[in-house]
């Protein structure tokens, strides 16, 4: 009787979120406050709320999200009011006053075997987002600055050493996947980048091709934003 009570709940919210109407991004959005366990919480604007959330901290606390992730598990409950948790580390990032937050991984590394986890705000949400954050960049008493040069970010060979510098990092909109543009957004990366991104606007696209190597370069987070624009995101109204 549980299962199939459980079932039809589960049924009930599925049909839920499909029948949900949708609104189009603007800059006065507002975001639910609470964690988001995935990428997908984030798109469906769906965080665990502030008041599932089990800590001890005082929740009118304008920093409260910030003291709870300031340790390593989170604990809620779930729609079925049963508790969960989740270490810090493996959530996507978080809403507080209506701003996203999202984790961003200090060592590069996309399945994040190694993590240095912050949180950064996601400075530009659209079709591609944007945010600034840092790396650790281990140079060499030798050579230039390489990212990712090694996977451990607590090498301790004497001939490196570790420091952390300025990135800018992307986010597709469609499925949530993190590109690392370097250390400068203005790179021949970022212009390879953007000839995929821009491929499902035709015209846009020829108007960046047509562009000397030189102006793709300058030019390529300007024509990001023009995809943005011209391309709107939708969340839900409601949950």
């Amino acid at each position: 009787m549980t299962r199939l009570f459980t079932a039809f709940l589960f049924l009930i919210l599925a049909l839920k979120c499909v029948g949900q109407d949708r609104v189009e991004y603007t800059s006065d959005f507002t975001f639910k406050d609470g964690v988001y366990l995935s990428f997908q919480d984030f798109k469906n604007n769906n965080p665990i709320p502030l008041t599932h959330i089990n800590s001890d901290f005082d929740i009118r606390n304008p920093n409260y999200l910030t003291r709870v992730l300031e340790q390593d598990t989170v604990y809620y409950y779930d729609n079925l009011y049963e508790e969960r948790s989740v270490l810090a580390d493996d959530l996507w990032g978080f809403s507080s006053q209506g701003r996203v937050q999202i984790a961003h991984n200090l060592v590069w590394s996309k399945k994040k075997i190694i993590k240095d986890i912050v949180f950064v705000p996601l400075n530009t949400i659209g079709k591609v987002c944007f945010y600034a954050a840092e790396q650790y960049v281990y140079r060499s008493l030798l050579d230039s600055p390489e990212i990712g040069m090694f996977s451990d970010p607590y090498y301790t060979d004497e001939s490196y050493t570790r420091e952390r510098v300025p990135v800018f990092m992307l986010v597709e909109f469609e499925t949530g996947d993190l590109i690392l543009s370097s250390q400068s957004i203005v790179s021949d990366f970022v212009t390879e980048t953007v000839y995929r991104l821009l491929e499902s606007d035709e015209s846009l696209l020829r108007e960046f091709a047509s562009l000397p190597m030189k102006q793709q370069r300058k030019q390529a987070m300007f024509f990001l934003k023009r995809y943005n624009e011209r391309n709107p995101i939708f969340f839900p109204t409601s949950n």
